[in-house]
């Protein structure tokens, strides 16, 4: 699981790195442009890729019909239910974050755009760097005391962002809020594949993931609604008591003992 969400996250400190190199020179709509042309090579690389594959007389693997008592023990699992509530509160204020930080940093903090995007760049290594490591901790220690580690921290990140003004401070912040972000993501997808069966995988990553979207779309709106009458530190703290509930449900958990 971490191998796999570190190949995912490549992107996200790439992306930026590149920003923050082109961003002063070519300006936020060239570099718009140049953005557009990286679905575009991947579309011709598929293409290329895959023009000689044939995929007549393939057989497909067919899933085992989820069953009536397989399905009412997934949405009836503690676990599960954690998870969806732990998820949809981080998706939430992650995208409350997301959608206002670079404002912030630039127009009310006075960083340039390129040490902006550098700050995302590093965010992005971070998410990446730690996604095996967690994952081979969680195998050790348990998944439970890995999230809630993860949770306080965040928390504590927030309330660093509310009142950080100096570079190095934010820039520490946004480095352990990326760590958090990789480490979080990784331990979720394997607590969930621990506790659902064959059948019902797939379901049950849909149906997780679903509150994702459904916190993002949230964060936007908040992040929309609270920007007009509240100052960002204020948010910050909103955002760590956010995550708050997430630690009760964490210890709510159920999980064997990892000895």
């Amino acid at each position: 699981m971490g191998r796999h969400m570190t190949i995912m996250s490549i992107a996200m400190f790439i992306g930026p790195a590149l920003c923050s190199l082109i961003v002063n020179s070519l300006g936020y709509r060239r570099v718009f442009y140049v953005s557009s042309l990286f679905p575009l090579l991947g579309l011709f690389m598929f293409s290329g890729f895959t023009l000689g594959v044939k995929t007549e007389g393939i057989e497909v693997p067919r899933h085992e019909t989820p069953s009536l008592g397989s399905m009412r023990k997934l949405f009836g699992s503690r676990n599960v239910v954690a998870l969806t509530i732990i998820r949809t509160l981080y998706s939430t204020s992650n995208n409350t974050y997301s959608t206002l930080f670079s404002l912030y940093a630039v127009n009310t903090l006075g960083f340039d755009p390129a040490s902006v995007a550098f700050l995302y760049s590093v965010m992005g290594v971070a998410n990446t760097a730690v996604k095996v490591p967690a994952g081979a901790v969680s195998d050790k220690v348990g998944r439970k005391k890995v999230l809630l580690a993860t949770f306080s921290t965040i928390v504590l990140v927030y309330i660093t962002l509310s009142f950080a003004r100096v570079y190095p401070l934010v820039a520490a912040a946004v480095v352990v809020f990326g760590a958090t972000w990789g480490i979080r993501a990784t331990v979720e997808w394997a607590f969930l594949a621990s506790l659902v069966e064959p059948e019902v995988k797939n379901i049950a990553v849909s149906y997780i993931e679903s509150f994702w979207d459904l916190g993002s779309a949230l964060g936007s709106f908040l992040a929309g609604a609270l920007s007009g009458v509240l100052p960002m530190p204020t948010i910050y703290l909103l955002l760590a008591g956010m995550n708050l509930p997430a630690l009760p449900a964490i210890l709510l958990m159920e999980e064997e003992d990892h000895d």
